[in-house]
């Protein structure tokens, strides 16, 4: 990147630009690339240029909408140790939802526990207004020889409601299955992708045969622009329409612009609203080295909040928006104020 003055060549400096702009695409451009193993960083010409670039400003308050729009339905959070509920009933955590309204809960289930470890926590949780859906995966779940793994965790939590009371029942099955970390997605990519397809749909039929649980998936925002082999759609569409909702993470720490949190959401909004199926958005805010766009640990929980209250006035042309899921509560907990 260059920032010296170049009279005449000004489309290839940054010399006028300001700190902002040069930051904002630097993060920009490293996002792009993130998925190239050749892509190292950047470099700035020079220091002596870049240090007379005007200072970043800090930011103007958002404006206040002029038509404001009721808050999403949900607010939620990942719950990723097990223990957490098993071990002293979760009350923890059932404090920290009443405090900051969270009425959705992803949990995940050690499957080794009997049933009995989780029918407290998830009746007091119904009680205070919270659904919760049972969690499970892990990036080799996308590969077909793991499908026996998805069956444990599907027959568990059918099982379990089969045995409990109506309010001590998960109301879905939530998975994180994310194969791009696994080796395969370099040397056989389109292999991998049409088995991760295969696992989800088999996921969606086999907990349908235990009645009305809920089926759902995290799933990074950047795979709209890949196409399942084989098929007509990309990796997003299908899961889109193959899952009850789906909950988009969203990693970025501002609502607006042209690399926020509503942009990079639009396309698959826009999938969901043909669909007719509900999305919610993931954010994070455990610390984060990919970029300083990412997260929102740095900026802390307030700045999160005063972000995610933009997002339904940015999203009110979808019917697909339905909330925002915290990533996750571990991190929400300790987060800076």
């Amino acid at each position: 990147m260059n920032t010296k003055p170049m009279p005449g060549e000004e489309f290839t400096t940054f010399a006028d630009k300001g700190t902002a702009e040069l930051e904002a695409v630097l993060s920009e451009v490293a996002d792009s690339f993130r998925d190239h193993t050749s892509y190292a960083g950047a470099a700035v010409h020079d220091i002596v240029y870049w240090s007379q670039l005007a200072p970043e400003d800090e930011p103007a308050p958002a404006p206040a909408p002029e038509n404001p729009v009721s808050p999403p339905e949900i607010r939620g959070t990942y719950i990723w140790e097990a223990s957490q509920v098993t071990n002293d009933g979760g009350e923890h955590i059932l404090e920290f939802a009443k405090e900051k309204s969270i009425n959705f809960l992803y949990v995940r289930l050690d499957l080794e526990q009997p049933y009995s470890s989780y029918r407290s926590f998830v009746k007091r949780a119904a009680a205070q207004g919270i659904e919760i859906h049972a969690m499970g995966g892990h990036p080799i779940w996308g590969k077909t020889e793991n499908r026996p793994r998805i069956q444990r965790l599907i027959d568990y939590v059918g099982n379990y409601n089969a045995e409990v009371e109506p309010d001590e029942q998960f109301k879905g099955i939530h998975l994180d299955i994310e194969p791009y970390t696994l080796p395969e997605w370099q040397s056989d990519q389109d292999k991998l992708l049409s088995e991760w397809a295969g696992n989800i749909a088999y996921f969606h039929e086999e907990t349908k045969k235990y009645g009305n649980l809920e089926t759902s998936a995290d799933l990074a925002v950047w795979l709209d622009t890949f196409p399942l082999p084989g098929k007509n759609v990309s990796v997003t569409e299908f899961m889109i329409d193959t899952l009850d909702h789906v909950s988009l993470m969203a990693f970025r720490n501002t609502a607006e612009g042209s690399n926020g949190i509503a942009a990079v959401v639009s396309q698959e909004m826009e999938m969901a609203d043909r669909l007719g199926k509900p999305l919610m958005i993931s954010v994070e805010i455990k610390e984060n080295h990919e970029g300083k766009h990412i997260s929102f640990y740095e900026a802390g929980a307030s700045e999160m909040e005063r972000q995610l209250a933009l997002l339904p006035n940015l999203l009110s042309n979808f019917q697909a928006y339905q909330g925002n899921i915290v990533h996750a509560y571990d991190y929400w907990v300790e987060a800076k104020p």
